[in-house]
């Protein structure tokens, strides 16, 4: 059974590729919205939104863990 009225053109499931993450950062970063970067993926806005928050989350712990290194070695 297929779906007709799908907005993505990918499998439910299939995960991006590094490649296709790098151009998401990048479209964001040139001030694209949610929804024109995850039409020209062909997903869904919601898996855009996701993929920057998880993006948002690992630079917090990342520049975290580096300032405790920087505090750690004073």
């Amino acid at each position: 059974m297929t779906c007709t009225n799908s907005i993505t053109q990918r499998h439910k499931g299939q995960h991006l590729t590094e490649i296709e993450r790098g151009k998401i950062a990048a479209w964001h970063s040139e001030g694209m919205s949610n929804r024109q970067v995850a039409k020209k993926i062909g997903v869904a806005p919601q898996t855009i939104h996701n993929l920057l928050n998880r993006f948002k989350r690992i630079k917090i712990k990342f520049l975290r863990h580096k300032t405790n290194l920087l505090l750690c070695s004073l």
